[in-house]
């Protein structure tokens, strides 16, 4: 076995405990390395299955191995910086390191000679410095190869592979607080801005202009809420944000605003809506909250039986409230 522990060479590796670990592996003719994870085991149904081969292990890099090959392994070192329990964790961190020691811009000192054998960050290949994506039209041509290959089916971005890839690398910087805290403080940055608000404003209205997409989200939202699991998480976070004095506070202001209470007003009052009693019968009106208030329902308890957002089936003797294509009938009735 060639690997050593970086920081203590007495210390040995614990497959037993550990699934895989961050390494190091450094030429020690040139000083050029390469950073990577290795699992102790390979995994079956989310089980250990049979022991990797990271005993004899060199990396899963063509350049790095090319070089093993010419001038020995004797002429490397092999490390491993740090052992991790989980495959998340494992991921992180490999891509931690990776970015901490800028694997794809950094140059051995005092050459042009790229510093690490690594030709990606966690396995998602960059084909260019860093540095150059601060091109305009650079950004311009990449985000159009990129649309390119998401459109056509047979790329390999629609691999299951790839986007389990994407998916694990995802989830594992997530798990990070500090990664975390920096895309929060990112994203509140960026809706300070009023041109970005704007912007993402006109795209949203945009979509919903679209018949089909509203279809989809429609059938896609309503596909949610008949699962329980579902509808009692979302009740949850409903709830717990609510116990946030700073949301309550946000909420209130909000609610208070004459121009929003107009637009909800609006909202709600749109129909024609189609109300069944349990009897069978049914009304029509185009105004559910004047409907609501003269004939003593709650509107808001209306509204969670139309939008199926609650655990409320009915209200009273009320059984179900649609909200109709078209006008509303000639004979409708106001009233039971």
């Amino acid at each position: 076995m060639h690997w050593t522990f970086r920081d203590d060479k007495t210390k040995i590796p614990q497959p037993d405990e550990y699934f895989g670990f961050v390494y190091v592996i450094t030429n020690k003719l040139t000083t050029k390395q390469y950073i990577g994870c290795k699992q102790y085991w390979q995994m079956r149904k989310k089980k250990k299955h049979k022991p990797s081969s990271w005993r004899v292990y060199t990396s899963s890099s063509k350049y790095l191995n090319e070089d093993i090959d010419k001038i020995g392994k004797r002429r490397f070192k092999f490390e491993i910086i740090q052992e991790y329990k989980t495959k998340r964790g494992l991921l992180y961190y490999e891509q931690y390191y990776q970015m901490k020691y800028h694997v794809l811009t950094a140059v051995i000192e005092g050459t042009d000679e790229p510093a690490y054998y690594n030709k990606n960050i966690g396995g998602i290949r960059f084909y260019v410095p860093l540095e150059k994506y601060e091109d305009p039209e650079f950004r311009k041509k990449m985000s159009a190869s990129a649309k390119a290959n998401w459109a056509d089916p047979n790329s390999g971005f629609h691999s299951p592979e790839y986007r389990k890839k994407i998916s694990e690398n995802a989830k594992a910087m997530w798990t990070d607080p500090e990664y975390r805290k920096k895309k929060s403080a990112s994203a509140k940055a960026m809706w300070t801005d009023p041109e970005f608000r704007k912007k993402i404003s006109a795209s949203v209205k945009a979509q919903w202009t679209d018949p089909e997409f509203r279809k989809k989200r429609s059938e896609s939202s309503k596909a949610q809420w008949t699962d329980p699991e579902f509808r009692k998480k979302q009740i949850e976070d409903s709830k717990a944000r609510w116990t946030d004095p700073e949301f309550r506070k946000n909420q209130t202001k909000i609610r208070a605003d004459p121009e929003y209470k107009k637009k909800m007003s609006a909202s709600r009052s749109e129909g024609p809506y189609r109300i069944t009693f349990d009897t069978g019968r049914e009304i029509t009106t185009d105004n559910m909250t004047k409907w609501a208030r003269e004939n003593g329902y709650n509107q808001g308890n209306l509204s969670d039986v139309l939008n199926k957002t609650t655990a409320r089936t009915k209200h009273k003797d009320i059984v179900k409230v649609e909200r109709l294509n078209g006008e509303v009938k000639k004979n409708k009735r106001k009233s039971q």
